[in-house]
């Protein structure tokens, strides 16, 4: 006789009710107990949720950290470094008195034991040419304790750096004060170009003080070895002595040649 196969029965699946509780909380009451199969891998996702969400807080805490809240900072309209003395001091660390003008006080940049009197050169430039007009210009002027503001120089989109001599104003004694300050402003270049040629003008003065030094120098000497009026006789190292002296006067008396000028 033909035995057949003992017949296997079917199991169907078991419907396991859908958990509504947080991995936190465990499934809901009347679910069957996990294997450790299923333990373990909800142990897994339960870690690697954590891990993303950490990772999503610090993205987020990075992304707001390069959000500007509020308005944007003013941009920097020129900068400025004292010639050895200073690294870049950007427009925004001077005091803006309007729109067009700003003021820096000296006493912040030597501190209480420094001299204004050894910051001798300031560079002054323009680090964007969209910043200014093409008929407009910034101008320096410098002013030490009740003197009137100087000018000293510009610069503009053609001549965006330029390094200016500061000569301070000094007081009737010679000193130059220490409540000393340095402005720049926005000014039309056509009313600066009158300013550059009266500061040209005294630079001819100058160097015409300095001439006029040398030659009573040299005359010093035709006293002794007069030959005509028409010549002079001079020592060979005659400007060699000459500048050694003028350095001299100069170092310890800058304003010396201004002075005389004034007695004659």
């Amino acid at each position: 006789p033909t035995h057949s196969p003992p017949r296997v029965k079917s199991r169907g699946r078991r419907s396991v009710p859908r958990t509504t509780g947080s991995i936190a909380h465990g499934p809901p009451s009347g679910a069957p107990p996990p294997s450790r199969g299923t333990v373990a891998c909800l142990v897994a996702r339960a870690r690697d949720y954590d891990t993303c969400r950490r990772r999503s807080r610090a993205d987020a805490t990075h992304s707001m950290a390069l959000v500007h809240h509020g308005a944007p900072p003013d941009p920097m309209v020129f900068g400025a470094v004292f010639v050895r003395k200073s690294f870049v001091i950007p427009s925004t660390a001077f005091v803006r008195t309007d729109a067009t003008h700003w003021t820096l006080d000296m006493r912040q940049c030597v501190g209480e034991g420094g001299s204004v009197a050894d910051v001798r050169d300031v560079c002054l430039f323009i680090p964007d040419g969209s910043l200014l007009d093409a008929s407009q210009a910034l101008a320096l002027y410098v002013q030490a304790g009740n003197s009137a503001w100087e000018y000293r120089g510009c610069v503009s989109n053609g001549a965006p750096s330029e390094v200016f001599p500061l000569q301070w104003p000094t007081a009737n004694d010679g000193t130059i004060p220490k409540n000393a300050a340095i402005g720049v402003g926005v000014e039309p270049v056509a009313e600066l170009a009158a300013k550059e040629s009266a500061k040209l003008g005294s630079k001819e003065t100058f160097a015409r003080r300095v001439a006029m030094d040398l030659f009573r120098y040299m005359e010093s000497f035709q006293a002794a070895t007069a030959v005509s009026a028409d010549h002079m006789v001079v020592p060979m190292n005659v400007l060699d002595r000459w500048f050694t002296k003028f350095q001299d006067k100069f170092r310890r008396d800058p304003d010396f040649l201004t002075r005389a000028a004034e007695k004659d």
